[in-house]
């Protein structure tokens, strides 16, 4: 009785030592998961193998995204495909979304406009887990092109003065700009120097007659040329051993191509911070051009370009962009102080406008309308007296 009993107490004993050990293990299981999904997000992103089917189907995106009567259909392809991508296809998915956003005047063509906000959306939900940050900070300057400018485009004045206030708050928090973002803006349009040591072939070429005659004359026999042209030889042969010795390596599919990783590169910080100012001006653009025509945005377009175009002593933020960017602003200027001119002197440069010192309003068009129908009375108002007042009780 007394063994049976002495058994029973020692089986709990014993499972809850296992219990312990099996806590505890789990516990070191659950540590060194954590710490392996740590080292993945640390760690570059492996490349994709060679035969990844998401891979080519981006490459193949990429070829037909830039044009505009193909991207319809490349951004929904793109768009499904973009919950099979990972960091693998990192360098090849901004590839691609730098060939979409590459004319950024796409973004608000009536036919494209809903795609690209579409696609933008997208990209910004899933860029988090797969871009770069710098590749992030570059899809915020495409996402302003394609859903912030897009936003102006509303009949909603609650709505469009909204997206006003966002444009100016996004202009304040930009920073002043320096000579790398003017340098970055130059090298964007072709306008900086060609570097020192990268001399064109033809300065090289043009080289005085008399420095030539002295080398003839210090060179009688030809010895020079002669050197030259045998060293020039041996050039030739470590070239094609060392094409050889490249034939023989590994095939390049096995690492992400050269040119794939140049163009899914970011651009650099004063590039970056020059394109979102572009980016923008492009939005008073747009509000200039396309909204100051309705006359209920006419005074929001005027007052946001005049707030963003003064300089910074009469609180505008014009000191901010580069000095091609704020000829820019200053032509937005003058189109407003013109306008205003033309209200105040009479001058109706509108369709359909009398020049009675302001535009035409959408009721005083339709009042003129109405006014010279042939099936609308001409007696005007009803009464003896002409008063809308009848002078016997009717009822």
């Amino acid at each position: 009785m007394s063994d049976h009993e002495g058994d029973e107490n020692v089986r709990p004993e014993k499972r809850q030592r296992l219990d312990e050990q099996q806590a505890a293990a789990q516990q070191q299981q659950q540590q060194q998961q954590q710490q392996q999904a740590a080292d993945a997000d640390d760690a570059p992103p492996a490349p994709p193998p060679a035969h990844d089917q998401i891979s080519a189907a981006l490459t193949k995106i990429r070829h037909h995204i830039g044009n505009s009567s193909k991207f319809s259909k490349a951004s929904q392809l793109l768009r499904q495909l973009l919950d099979a991508v990972d960091k693998a296809h990192r360098n090849e998915l901004f590839a691609t979304i730098k060939a979409a956003f590459a004319n950024p005047e796409h973004c608000i063509d009536q036919l494209l406009r809903k795609d690209y906000v579409r696609l933008a959306k997208a990209l910004s939900l899933r860029a988090e887990g797969v871009l770069s940050r710098q590749q992030r900070a570059q899809l915020q300057v495409y996402c302003t092109w394609a859903l912030l400018r897009n936003e102006l485009f509303t009949d909603d004045s609650f709505a469009y003065n909204k997206v006003v206030g966002k444009i100016k708050a996004a202009v304040a928090a930009l920073a002043d700009a320096d000579e790398e973002q003017e340098a970055a803006w130059n090298v964007l349009h072709g306008l900086a120097e060609q570097p020192s040591s990268e001399k064109p072939k033809q300065q090289q070429q043009q080289q005085p007659a008399a420095a030539v005659q002295d080398e003839a004359e210090a060179d009688p026999f030809g010895l020079n040329d002669f050197i030259a042209q045998a060293e020039a030889q041996a050039a030739e042969a470590e070239a094609a051993a060392a094409a050889a010795a490249a034939a023989d390596a590994p095939s390049a599919e096995e690492q992400p191509p050269q040119q794939q990783q140049q163009e899914g590169a970011p651009w650099d910080a004063a590039t970056m911070e020059v394109m979102r100012k572009q980016a923008l001006l492009d939005c008073l653009v747009a509000a200039k051009e396309h909204q100051h025509k309705l006359a209920w945005a006419r005074t929001s377009v005027e007052l946001l370009i005049e707030t963003v175009a003064k300089p910074g002593a009469q609180g505008g933020f014009a000191d901010k962009f580069v000095p091609s960017q704020r000829q820019q602003l200053a032509d937005l200027l003058r189109f407003v102080h013109a306008e205003r001119a033309a209200r105040k002197s009479g001058v109706n440069r509108r369709p359909g406008g009398k020049g009675t010192g302001e535009y035409q309003t959408s009721f005083e068009k339709a009042r003129a309308e109405w006014s010279g129908a042939s099936w609308v009375s001409a007696r005007g108002k009803v009464g003896s007296a002409g008063d809308a007042k009848s002078s016997a009780w009717l009822g």
